[in-house]
């Protein structure tokens, strides 16, 4: 897996359609070809079904977790650490491009089907909690993730199956990668009548938007956001909007 790096913090808050389809067990994918995992038809016969040696944790469960740590850390340095400062790892199975598109805050990036080559990155103590994710209740990933963690000797594995989709659905954000964001300020997509408006919000003070920003971005302080800015905000609820200020802290 490739080093990630900080751009500047970059968070993404969006409606993203991240669910998967797929039958149980998964088989052997191309982890370049992401099209399997949109969900076209949203069928319960498509649900992955349980499996009892595996814990499993809801969406108010991790959201209660969430709201017992901070969002931001002085420690990590790259997407590829798991937070420091957390008493647990949140994991996402999702192949590199859709957790680039937008992962659940603090996660890394273990590809299932590159499991064994990114296992380095989970964490040396055993006993500590992993959450694997993936794309929703249709979405295999998470719990072949989840086994081969056991397999290696991990006691405390749970899988949050209810995944992306029901995250967005909490009123949740996305974080996304620097990686996702040079696909939206290149040339060829800004120039691209076709391709989805979108917004870039720089949240620093204005000194420091003067000083280095992100191209196509917009200054928008975060200490005087509800008194100037809040009206210029899009109507379209529906469009991709970035958030970024100066980094992991």
């Amino acid at each position: 897996m490739k080093k990630r790096f900080s751009f500047l913090g970059v968070v993404l808050i969006s409606f993203l359609v991240l669910s998967t389809i797929a039958a149980f067990p998964v088989e052997s994918y191309d982890a370049e070809d992401l099209s399997r995992f949109i969900v076209e038809d949203d069928t319960e016969e498509d649900i992955v079904p349980k499996d009892p040696e595996l814990n499993y944790i809801n969406t108010e469960t991790l959201m209660r977790l969430m709201s017992h740590v901070s969002p931001t850390s002085t420690m990590r340095e790259s997407y590829d650490e798991y937070m420091p400062e957390w008493g647990f790892v949140v994991v996402d199975s999702r192949p590199e491009g859709r957790y680039d598109e937008g992962h659940i805050n603090g996660a890394i990036n273990i590809p299932d089907g590159q499991f064994e080559e990114s296992a380095h990155l989970l964490p040396d103590d055993k006993e500590k909690k992993l959450i694997f994710y993936c794309g929703g209740l249709h979405c295999p990933l998470s719990a072949n993730s989840a086994r081969k963690a056991m397999e290696m000797g991990y006691q405390n594995v749970y899988v949050y199956q209810e995944g992306t989709p029901a995250w967005r659905e909490a009123g949740n954000y996305f974080t996304t990668t620097a990686e996702h964001l040079e696909t939206l300020i290149g040339d060829d997509a800004v120039s691209d009548p076709a391709r989805k408006p979108y917004m870039i919000i720089d949240s620093r003070p204005y000194n420091s938007y003067f000083n280095e920003h992100i191209p196509n971005s917009v200054s928008m302080d975060v200490d005087i956001f509800k008194e100037k800015y809040k009206g210029a905000m899009p109507r379209d609820k529906d469009i991709e909007i970035i958030v970024y200020c100066g980094g992991f802290q």
